[in-house]
């Protein structure tokens, strides 16, 4: 079964060539690098490596994750291209090192829940469509995964049409995931983030409440996870701000962007979500 392999990067002269490193390390069938027009040496370095190359010559959104949006889909459709019948699509942040044998070790752990389950026809390989290991000191949720080097079967990637245009576009998508009757879930294989991915400033903070109100998350799931990151920089201020802007958009009830059949699934897997939480 093909693979194929995606990163984009922005201004990342630090960290690209590990990230591109490890990748190469992978048994994948088509690997994009696409540069996110950085104003660095991520293009030079990118091209000291036999990967297919891309750069985005566009006029700019805003918002970053806007702009890393557009440039992932824009590597996806060239993978495509290159290799039409992929099954998988691993997806590396270009600040991410996976280890050797990463790819090998998720496509087993797949085949190996298949083949446990399979015998009392509970399971098929449908039910995965995105899973990930987990990066080193850190832990992931029951029935999340890591989205900075997750896998997507070509199933459900179809299923929920890629990538659309919204602030926390993975965390979307594994809402639609769940939505389209897949699994998401994360397994023991270490992960190495070169820099934290923590937000760093109020205005982050901000973003992430505009968020959880356009992906349709209740206002008691965005309060549990201020909770849960409260003593995370900058401790109680940044988990009041995002849901103190959740509630202000609320309150104005602001334009949410999909479908009503969307929202009201979005609101059973927040309460599913919290039960589980609560429970653990």
């Amino acid at each position: 079964m093909k693979t194929i392999a995606v990163t984009i990067a922005h201004d990342e002269e630090d960290y690209i060539a590990s990230t591109i490193e490890s990748v190469l390390e992978q048994d994948v069938d088509t690997y994009v690098v696409v540069d996110d027009d950085s104003e660095d040496r991520t293009a030079e370095i990118i091209a000291q490596y036999p990967v297919v190359y891309m750069k985005v010559n566009q006029p700019r959104y805003a918002l970053a994750t806007y702009n890393m949006r557009r440039a992932f889909m824009m590597g996806v459709k060239k993978a495509t291209e290159l290799c039409p019948d992929w099954k998988f699509l691993l997806k590396v942040d270009a600040d991410v090192v996976i280890p050797r044998g990463y790819l090998k070790d998720i496509l087993d752990s797949i085949y190996n829940i298949y083949n446990i389950y399979n015998i009392y026809n509970r399971l098929t390989i449908r039910d995965i469509g995105i899973c990930s290991g987990v990066p080193k000191g850190k832990h992931i949720w029951k029935g999340r995964s890591y989205n900075g080097a997750c896998l997507y079967t070509r199933e459900c990637w179809d299923a929920i049409g890629g990538y659309d245009h919204i602030m926390h576009w993975d965390t979307h998508a594994m809402v639609k995931a769940y939505q389209n009757g897949f699994n998401v879930t994360a397994f023991p294989i270490e992960i190495t983030e070169q820099r934290t991915p923590e937000r760093q400033s109020l205005y982050e903070w901000y973003l992430t409440g505009c968020f959880r109100y356009h992906l349709g998350f209740p206002l008691y799931h965005t309060i549990g996870v201020g909770v849960l990151h409260s003593r995370k920089w900058p401790f109680i201020i940044g988990s009041a701000t995002m849901i103190l802007t959740q509630f202000i958009n609320i309150v104005n009830k602001k334009r949410k962007p999909f479908k009503k059949e969307y929202y009201d699934f979005a609101k059973k897997f927040a309460l599913l979500e919290t039960k589980l939480r609560l429970r653990r």
